[in-house]
């Protein structure tokens, strides 16, 4: 779109003021000119106009034609942002260039994708700061922007991300699923469908995720797709769980031993089943599924899995009344935990233990984690300890009390002297 059609439009659909050319940098001529299309804008005169009416200065460029690179570009940015792609970042710097798309309709599009970026890198500040210094001036329902169905996807992606961080689940819901109805490409389908049912399982609707996750499951085996199965199996795993509907956990997570996953993914499977069958009481196997989940860990120096592993080996053996190994395990977790919050798990799972052996020990690290909780105002832990606390107190309050009554209970054999 051409220079002078933009200022056009800004002066007369936007109805804003027209310069007072007698106080401008731009003479009248000039100005004539400029509306004419003869004249192109200087990046002095263009900085002006932005300041005068208030807009992104990249609007006075001279859009003159249709991109094709950039456009598919633009479409292979969307995907790699679809299917979680380290591509993203680089086609972001590509294109955050200062006047480097020939298109109005391809510049809103990439800051739409540019927002969504940085929401999914929680740099929430500079996407908004993108809504209110661009799109809010470019998105308003103007004949300027031609709806192709690229725009109206990267449109529907937005409002499902932007609603979603603003925890909006309702509305970003309906947005992923008008950019379902949108999408042909099976990569994208298995993202949208997985981001759909993620958003149900926050709203607890796990019968509607699952729904999701069988249709997603069947779509999978049509397209032969093996990521589309990871990702059905694994959340539909993920969502029996949290439904305590175990022995239907165990069955997906089962499957998904038949595809080749990555080590990260493996131990993650593997632990997810050490805590469906600690669950059932199968401690045998879920220690078996622990050990092996630390394995592949330790084999493949991953960045996570080595705490959490200890931590529930720990808490295993505790369930057997194997306090040296549960102490063992409990140990290691301290070592391995990555931060404060991780330290606090291992904590409580040591005073768990002293609960055991030394009522006085756990009634003090308890009192820690206390202290702890409550300036983070967890309440959820609190919720869990203060009662373990309270039973400890009395507790030893009885040993307490059984040592007084012991002190004036008679000896028997002073009152068989005293007798005779």
């Amino acid at each position: 779109m051409k220079i002078a059609k933009r200022l056009t439009r800004l002066i007369e659909i936007d109805r804003l003021p027209p310069l007072y050319l007698n106080k401008s940098i731009i003479t009248e001529e000039e100005w004539e000119q400029i509306l004419s299309g003869q004249l192109p804008l200087t990046s002095t005169q263009a900085a002006h106009l932005a300041e005068w009416w208030g807009v992104p200065v990249s609007y006075f460029t001279d859009y003159d034609k249709n991109d094709l690179v950039t456009f598919r570009q633009l479409q292979l940015l969307q995907h790699a942002l679809l299917t979680n792609s380290s591509e993203a970042a680089d086609i972001v710097d590509q294109l955050d260039q200062p006047w480097r798309l020939s298109d109005v309709t391809q510049e809103v599009i990439f800051h739409l994708l540019k927002s969504i970026h940085l929401y999914k890198r929680n740099q929430q500040q500079e996407a908004e700061r993108i809504e209110s210094d661009y799109l809010s001036i470019m998105l308003p329902a103007y004949n300027v922007l031609k709806e192709s169905s690229v725009f109206q996807k990267a449109l529907f992606y937005y409002y499902g991300v932007k609603y979603y961080s603003e925890g909006n689940r309702e509305e970003s819901f309906a947005y992923f699923e008008r950019l379902l109805e949108k999408t042909k490409n099976p990569d994208e389908v298995i993202s949208i469908m997985q981001n759909l049912t993620l958003i149900l399982r926050d709203k607890k609707d796990y019968d509607q995720a699952i729904d999701y996750m069988k249709r997603l499951k069947a779509y999978s085996k049509e397209k032969e797709s093996k990521r589309g199965l990871f990702v059905s199996w694994n959340l539909l795993g993920v969502l029996y769980m949290e439904k305590k509907l175990f022995p239907n956990a165990i069955y997906y997570f089962e499957k998904m031993g038949r595809l080749e996953l990555d080590p990260s993914s493996e131990s993650q499977r593997q632990h997810n089943l050490g805590i469906l069958y600690c669950e059932l009481k199968k401690y045998p196997k879920a220690l078996d599924r622990y050990h092996e989940a630390i394995r592949i860990v330790e084999e493949h120096d991953l960045a996570e899995g080595l705490f959490h592993g200890y931590l529930s080996l720990a808490d295993i053996y505790l369930l057997l009344n194997d306090i040296s190994a549960a102490d063992i395990y409990q140990q290691k977790a301290m070592r391995a935990a990555a931060d404060d919050w991780e330290e606090s798990l291992a904590k409580q799972m040591q005073a768990e233990i002293f609960e055991r052996t030394d009522i006085n020990r756990a009634i003090q690290v308890y009192e820690e984690l206390i202290a702890y909780h409550e300036t983070n105002q967890v309440k959820r832990k609190l919720d869990e300890i203060y009662p373990a606390l309270s039973a400890l107190y009395e507790k030893r309050a009885k040993q307490i009390q059984d040592k007084y009554m012991k002190l004036h209970k008679p000896d028997a054999e002073e009152c068989d002297s005293k007798n005779a």
